[in-house]
C-alpha cells in the first residue's frame, strides 16, 4: 500500500495543522472520527465501551475507500476496534438519471414523504430497490405501488378482514377446533425467509416475504369464501376459524413489516386485536392459534389513488399505454391509466339497456357490444303501402373487422366493495396486466363483492371511460344474461394470465 496524506495545502477552510499552520487537515481524515467521538471517544469511556465498536457502517457507495481503508488504518493505529461490518448502498436515479443540481432532477425526501406519508414512502425504496444496488425513482412507479401494494393489497385484506369479522362474528374471533395448516405453514416459512434475507441487510427480500404471507392470505381467503360458510349454520366454528386464521395472518405480516413501516404496522395490530407496543419479534414473529381477538372495523388505511379528472393524455408507443399526467400536482409526474376522462359521459344507476335478444353476452352495467339495427321512424305518407320485407337475421351480422375493433382481455379482480346508493353497482378494482383499473359492473344483485375478489373475468378494454353513480368506469366486464335476471361473469376453470386477449 502507499502513504495516504492526512493534510491539503493552500485551503482558506479546515482544521490548521498544529505542526504546519499552512495546511490543514484532510476532511476524509478529521470527519471520520466523529464516529467513534460521537459515542463517547475521547470523553465518556463508558459510553464508549458500550456502543463501540459499531456492529454496521452504512454509507454510499462511492465512499467505500475512505471507510474501508482509511478509516480502520486511523483505528488500528489508535489500538481501537474495528467496525464489524461495512456495507455501501447504491444510488437513486429518478427516470433513469442520476439526480443532480444541475440537472434540476433532485427530489426532496419530505416532500415526497408528504405526498403519500412516510411508510408508503419507506416501502416503496425497501421493497423496489435491492438493497446495496442502484435504485430508479419515477412519481408514476411510486403511485403505481402505492394502489397494487397498499390500496388494493394489504389495505384491502385488512377491510375485509375485519369488515368479515364484525358482520358475523361481531368483532370478536377465537380460534376454533384446528386452524389452517397450509397458512400456518406459510406463515413459518415467510418468517425463517424473513429473518435470513435481514440477516443478510437483503431489505428487499424481506419485504417481499411479508407480501407472500399476505398474498397467500389473499388466496386462502378466496378459497375458504367466508360469505359462503356464513349462510350454512352448520360451518359455524368452520367460519370462526378461517376468519382467526386470516386475522392471525394479517398480525404476523405486520410485525414482519414493522422495522419498513412502524406508524402502519401498529396501526394494522390494533385493528386486529394484537398487541401493539413492545414488540418483540422472537416472541411475536411467529404463527400464533390461541387468544381471543378484539377486532376493530375502521376506514382504508390507505385510500386508492384515482387519476384527476384534469389529466394530460399522451401514448406510449412501445408497450401501447395511456400516460396520464396530473396537471394539478406539479411534480407528481405521469400517471397510468386508460383514455381520457374528459370524453366520459355521465350515465345514471338505471341507464343499462336491455341486451338485443337473443344475445349471449352483455357487458355489466354497460350497453350491449353490439346494438340492435335501429327502428325505422314511422312516416304517416307511407300508410297503406306495401309494408317491406322484414331484414334478414343476417343483416345484423358484423365483420370479423368489427369484431376484432373491441378489445377483450383477461383481468383479475383486486377488490370489490358495493356503490353507495345503488343496488345493483359494484365498483371494482382488476389487474389487466399492464396496468390496473377502476371498472363498475351491474352484478350487485349477484355477487358479494369479497367473493368476486381473486376472481378472473374478461373486460372490454378498449372502451372509452363513462361515469356511473359519479365513478370513472375504465372498461366493462363480460356477463351472461339469464332468464332469472341475474348476471354471470364470464370466468375460466384455468385462468390465463392478466392482460392475456381474448379472441
Amino acid at each position: 500500500m502507499i502513504d495516504i496524506s492526512v493534510s491539503r495545502a493552500g485551503q482558506s477552510w479546515g482544521i490548521p495543522l498544529p505542526f504546519d499552520p499552512g495546511s490543514v487537515v484532510y476532511v476524509w481524515f478529521d470527519a471520520l472520527i466523529n464516529y467513534a467521538s460521537a459515542v463517547g471517544l475521547g470523553g465518556d469511556p463508558q459510553m464508549f465501551e458500550r456502543w463501540w465498536p459499531a456492529d454496521l457502517h452504512v454509507i454510499g457507495k462511492d465512499i467505500t475507500r475512505f471507510h474501508a481503508v482509511i478509516w480502520p488504518a486511523m483505528l488500528m493505529s489508535a489500538k481501537l476496534p474495528l467496525p464489524r461490518q461495512i456495507f455501501g448502498h447504491g444510488f437513486m436515479t429518478l427516470n433513469g438519471q442520476r439526480m443532480s443540481k444541475t440537472l434540476g432532477n433532485l427530489i426532496d425526501p419530505i416532500d415526497a414523504a408528504d405526498r403519500l406519508g412516510q411508510d408508503p414512502l419507506r416501502l416503496y425504496l425497501v421493497k423496489e430497490v435491492a438493497f446495496g444496488g442502484d435504485g430508479d425513482f419515477s412519481w408514476e412507479r411510486y403511485d403505481e405501488r402505492y394502489n397494487v401494494d397498499l390500496a388494493n393489497n394489504l389495505g384491502n385484506l385488512v377491510s375485509r378482514v375485519t369488515a368479515m369479522a364484525h358482520r358475523y362474528r361481531q368483532g370478536r374471533v377465537v380460534p376454533a377446533a384446528g386452524g389452517n395448516d397450509q397458512l400456518a405453514r406459510l406463515g413459518e416459512q415467510a418468517v425463517a425467509d424473513y429473518r435470513k434475507a435481514m440477516d443478510g441487510f437483503a431489505l428487499h427480500e424481506g419485504a417481499a416475504a411479508a407480501y407472500r404471507l399476505i398474498d397467500g392470505a389473499n388466496e386462502f381467503i378466496a378459497a375458504t369464501s367466508p360469505w359462503a360458510l356464513a349462510k350454512d349454520p352448520a360451518s359455524a366454528d368452520r367460519l370462526t376459524q378461517v376468519l382467526f386464521d386470516a386475522a392471525e395472518s394479517i398480525r404476523l405480516a405486520a410485525v414482519l413489516l414493522e422495522p419498513i413501516m412502524p406508524g402502519s404496522s401498529k396501526e394494522i395490530l390494533r385493528r386486529v386485536g394484537a398487541a401493539v407496543e413492545g414488540l418483540n419479534f422472537d416472541r411475536d414473529g411467529r404463527w400464533r392459534n390461541d387468544g381471543e381477538r378484539l377486532v376493530v372495523q375502521d376506514g382504508p388505511l390507505w385510500p386508492r389513488l384515482e387519476a384527476s379528472a384534469d389529466t394530460h393524455v399522451r401514448t406510449d408507443a412501445k408497450n401501447d399505454t395511456r400516460v396520464r399526467t396530473d396537471m394539478n400536482n406539479a411534480g407528481a409526474g405521469p400517471r397510468v391509466g386508460p383514455g381520457n376522462s374528459k370524453e366520459s359521459k355521465a350515465v345514471t344507476d338505471n341507464t343499462t339497456p336491455p341486451a338485443r335478444p337473443g344475445a349471449p353476452l352483455a357487458a355489466a352495467g354497460a350497453p350491449a357490444l353490439v346494438p340492435s339495427a335501429p327502428q325505422a321512424s314511422p312516416d304517416p305518407a307511407a300508410a297503406g303501402a306495401t309494408p317491406s320485407a322484414p331484414p334478414s337475421p343476417a343483416d345484423d351480422r358484423i365483420s370479423i373487422e368489427d369484431f376484432m375493433k373491441v378489445e377483450l382481455r383477461v383481468a383479475k379482480v383486486l377488490s370489490a366493495e358495493k356503490v353507495e346508493k345503488s343496488k345493483k353497482l359494484l365498483k371494482l378494482s382488476v389487474d389487466v396486466g399492464t396496468e390496473h383499473r377502476t371498472l363498475v359492473a351491474g352484478i350487485a344483485e349477484a355477487y358479494d363483492p369479497e367473493s368476486l375478489v381473486g376472481k378472473t373475468v374478461v373486460v372490454v378494454f378498449n372502451l372509452k371511460p363513462a361515469k356511473l353513480m359519479g365513478i370513472e368506469s375504465n372498461g366493462m366486464v363480460l356477463a351472461a344474461s339469464p332468464d332469472d335476471g341475474k348476471p354471470r361473469v364470464v370466468s375460466f376453470d384455468e385462468p390465463p394470465a392478466p392482460g392475456t386477449r381474448v379472441r
